[in-house]
């Protein structure tokens, strides 16, 4: 009887010995473990008081830099009634808000990048990329629009002008770019 006590008791002990390396490596979780949080990724980000806000893609508000990130858009036009770190973006005007996403959204889809997306009250917008002003006008074909633009964004974003994507040329063969 003794020896079949020490035999369950040794197994008891390797089985206990397992789980601790598994635990302790990883390859197991406890159910009560806290889970690591998601790494936010800033997305676009919104000026308030000299200081850069930084958005999530979810539209949360995740921190703020005193230097402007020159990897992202800055979002111009939209006045917010509510930025607060670890809370949703809250637009005074949710339409132009939900619009500059939409752009935000379609830029990065096509890999491309802006320095800034403006979107007026009447839901006209204009991107910037270095010194070329793109007029997009009404969401209107947004996504076709910035998907044209990848096809000439490299031979355009080191001019200099406004470039008018309201909509074609009369012979719709292109969009126009008028030299500053």
């Amino acid at each position: 009887m003794k020896k079949g006590v020490i035999i369950a008791i040794s197994a008891a002990a390797v089985l206990v010995i397992a789980a601790c390396v598994l635990f302790l490596t990883g390859v197991l979780k406890l159910p009560f473990q806290k889970k690591e949080a998601a790494k936010e990724t800033p997305y676009m980000y919104v000026e308030y008081m000299d200081t850069c806000m930084l958005i999530d893609k979810a539209g949360n508000v995740i921190g703020s830099t005193q230097e402007p990130p020159t990897d992202i858009p800055k979002i111009n036009g939209i006045s917010f009634s509510t930025i607060i770190i670890g809370e949703p973006l809250v637009a005074s005007n949710e339409d132009a808000y939900a619009y500059a996403k939409k752009i935000v959204d379609s830029l990065n889809k096509n890999a491309l990048f802006m320095n800034e997306v403006y979107v007026s009250s009447d839901l006209e917008a204009t991107m910037y990329i270095n010194s070329v002003r793109i007029l997009l006008g009404s969401d209107n074909k947004t996504e076709d629009k910035i998907h044209d633009l990848r096809d000439f964004y490299e031979d355009v974003k080191d001019l200099s002008g406004t470039l008018d994507m309201q909509e074609l040329s009369h012979n719709n063969s292109g969009y126009s770019l008028k030299p500053n």
